[in-house]
């Protein structure tokens, strides 16, 4: 029996050697890729797909022999002891597989974007030139004056500041409801906007769909060709968004003064007060950075860290296995990560895990109480006097439509769960 085991064993050993051996002596040639500095590593990626990996230098110098035609054998030998603990081969496997290298005299592979590149999403390209009008000095003056404006309304006319109760109204729900609605989306797709115009001022494509953080209902624009930009260059396309939500802000403080020296009608202006209300939330909002917002993407490029929510969940991943296997359970073992800062992992971790604790309590013990409330009210209503049945039917119409777009953002969360690839930026 052992000396058909060892007979097996060194079949098994001569016929890994024959396949590494073969590998070893390919020649392979690499797509056109970008690479970035990042930190003590480089961003590699391709452009077209938004498809970017984060390598250490050895890899980078690496990929640079494959182009000048080295074999793996001969990469090997050059980087000696200094490549000891690298798997030469099976990196450039990897490489083979997510397309971004192919054998020489073979044809590259075609791979099929996934996720944020799929036909539910738009792709949006134009020429640099007429972009740059948008981000040049006398756009940015006008911008400011806009700001100063609205502040100097909103110390003169109090009805144009910031009312934190502006979500708070008496009667008519639905007509409020639906209009808030189809303004908030508007301003939304200026949000959208702002990335990627900002994206394509520097010639970046960028794709434009709808997706959820948890279960909220969002716009996105899928600008990851942005990391083949320098790293001082990303934070425009990153930051445009907001900056676009503080200039709308400004332009309705200002047409909120204009109604109210006027006159104007007070539905009109309790609207744009919740719409400017609307606003400010979003605006707000981008800081949950557990979320993979605006400020979430900011921060992750200042800290050269491009995927802080995955390198999260596969720390929490492997407690969970921990503190299963302590338990007695059997669990399979998350992947080994090779964290740039496990330091930065762990806090970011902690983060993730308290915001979606949060999240849900805010759902469960903020959001349906409320709905339960106004289905209530909408109840004795409609059982009370004659003549409420008005109110009533305005009043359920208002909760069926708010817990309908909750329910639809849960059913799209769960399907979208787990299909954002590696170092994508959706905002």
């Amino acid at each position: 029996m052992t000396e058909q085991s060892t007979a097996t064993d060194a079949t098994d050993a001569t016929d890994a050697s024959a396949v590494a051996a073969g590998i070893d002596g390919r020649v392979f040639q690499a797509i056109t890729l970008s690479i970035q500095p990042d930190g003590d590593d480089f961003l590699v990626g391709d452009v077209e797909l938004g498809e970017f990996y984060q390598f250490p230098k050895i890899a980078v110098l690496i990929m640079a022999q494959l182009r000048d035609g080295a074999t793996i054998a001969e990469i090997r030998a050059s980087i000696g002891s200094e490549g000891a603990a690298f798997d030469v081969t099976e990196f450039v496997e990897t490489l083979v597989d997510i397309g971004f290298v192919y054998e020489r005299g073979g044809q590259p592979v075609v791979a099929t974007p996934t996720g944020a590149s799929a036909s539910r999403w738009t792709l949006f390209r134009t020429r640099p030139r007429w972009v740059r009008a948008l981000f040049s000095w006398p756009v940015l003056v006008l911008y400011i004056g806009v700001i100063i404006v609205a502040i100097a309304c909103a110390v003169r006319y109090p009805q144009a500041r910031l009312d934190p109760g502006g979500f708070f109204i008496e009667s008519d729900f639905t007509v409020t409801l639906l209009l808030l609605l189809a303004m908030s989306s508007v301003a939304s797709a200026m949000h959208e906007a702002g990335h990627v115009l900002a994206a394509a001022r520097w010639g970046i494509a960028s794709r434009l769909g709808i997706g959820t953080r948890l279960w909220s209902i969002v716009a996105e624009a899928d600008i990851s060709g942005i990391l083949s930009l320098p790293k001082r260059q990303r934070y425009l396309p990153l930051s445009a968004g907001m900056l676009v939500d503080v200039f709308n802000i400004g332009v309705l403080t200002i047409v909120v003064s204009g109604l109210v020296r006027a006159g104007g009608h007070s539905f009109a202006v309790n609207l744009l007060q919740a719409l400017v209300l609307q606003i400010t939330v979003t605006l707000i909002w981008q800081f949950n950075i557990f979320l993979r917002t605006d400020v979430y993407f900011l921060l992750c490029t200042w800290l050269n860290q491009p995927d802080l929510d995955r390198d999260a969940r596969l720390y929490l991943a492997g407690w969970r296995t921990r503190i299963a296997l302590g338990l007695g359970r059997r669990r399979v073992p998350p992947p080994e990560v090779r964290y740039r800062s496990i330091s930065t992992v762990r806090w970011f971790a902690a983060v993730w895990l308290i915001g979606r604790v949060l999240a849900v309590a805010m759902l469960l013990g903020v959001f349906l109480p409320t709905m339960i409330r106004y289905g209530l009210k909408a109840y004795h209503l409609a059982v009370g006097p004659k003549g409420s049945i008005g109110s009533a039917i305005d009043i359920a119409t208002f909760v069926l439509l708010s817990v309908l777009l909750v329910a639809v953002g849960m059913v799209m969360w769960f399907r979208q769960r787990g299909i954002v690839r590696q170092s994508e930026v959706r905002l």
